[in-house]
């Protein structure tokens, strides 16, 4: 480009490049200012993707091919789970000790809700109930669902060997699992997440020494003659069923009160005082949930 004199006089073309130059790099100034003052201030979040938008997003109206799907790993939940700030709730006990109703009450309480209406997206209900899967058939005012996700043997079994379960065992004849998903979506609801399984589910968890160790809670009767009334008081197993489950709780009892297998053990005597002891242990693991006044904890 050749040098012009300084006593040059420029042409009118030569002004229009030289003005439109000079506004560019002046536009362009005053927009870094500006997206600066909307990220100094905050106003850019409203361009921000949220999770909620990439729900949206993958919705079949939106993508015409689904993203991959993939099973996560426990060190993907535990992951999750240091980040949210809530360690995992493992509650176990022999059949019929009444675990599925002191977290029932657990739930309706802290939430605000009974268990079949509540939602994990919802900020004002901090527990979230994870859905364990089983083959066994439901039981008379159980939902699919809510209580279990109650699925075909072949079914699970093929799960199982695509390894999207924590933990997995047969009890009593029946397949019993908890999925990774069914914990994660409760992790990335922020919520502590409350899972009922059977021993054999808590020793797995426990003999994984990868995994972010959870709170565990024993719930024990208050003697064998009674947890097998509350069998029978259930009308809902044959004898042989009953005496199957009552030589399999002894066993249960035994290990789950032996000293530093769980971190508390409660004895279901009355429902009320098991109910209130549970949310004095929770409140004291999980501070943000205390609501009991000091009153009650005397009992």
């Amino acid at each position: 480009m050749p040098i012009l004199p300084l006593n040059h006089s420029l042409t009118r073309q030569e002004t229009k490049i030289r003005f439109s130059t000079r506004f560019s790099f002046l536009a362009l100034v005053f927009s870094i200012s500006f997206i600066a003052l909307f990220v100094r201030f905050g106003l850019i979040d409203a361009f921000v993707i949220r999770p909620d938008d990439l729900d949206f997003m993958r919705s079949e109206k939106v993508v015409s091919r689904p993203f991959p799907v993939t099973t996560p790993s426990w060190n993907e939940i535990d992951r999750i789970s240091r980040h949210s700030g809530y360690k995992p709730l493992v509650i176990s006990g022999p059949s019929g000790v009444g675990k599925g109703t002191l977290i029932s009450k657990l739930v309706e309480f802290y939430n605000h809700d009974e268990i079949s209406k509540q939602e994990l997206h919802d900020d004002h209900q901090p527990l979230g109930f994870s859905v364990s899967h089983t083959t066994r058939k439901a039981r008379p005012g159980e939902i699919d669902g809510i209580h279990y996700h109650f699925i075909k043997k072949d079914e699970m079994l093929k799960d199982i060997r695509e390894n999207k379960f924590i933990e997995h065992a047969e009890v009593h004849g029946n397949l019993y699992g908890t999925s990774y998903d069914s914990v994660q979506r409760v992790i990335n609801a922020g919520k502590i997440c409350i899972l009922d399984i059977d021993i054999n589910g808590a020793k797995k968890i426990k003999e994984n020494t990868s995994i972010k160790s959870p709170y565990f809670v024993f719930v024990a009767p208050p003697s064998m003659k009674i947890l097998e009334q509350r069998l029978r008081d259930r009308k809902t197993e044959t004898e042989d069923a009953i005496q199957r489950r009552t030589a399999n709780a002894q066993k249960e009892v035994d290990f789950g009160t032996a000293h530093g297998n769980f971190d508390e053990v409660l004895i279901n005597n009355n429902l009320d005082h098991a109910s209130l002891r549970l949310r004095q242990i929770l409140e004291e693991w999980y501070p943000h949930l205390n609501q009991i006044p000091a009153s009650d904890l005397e009992l």
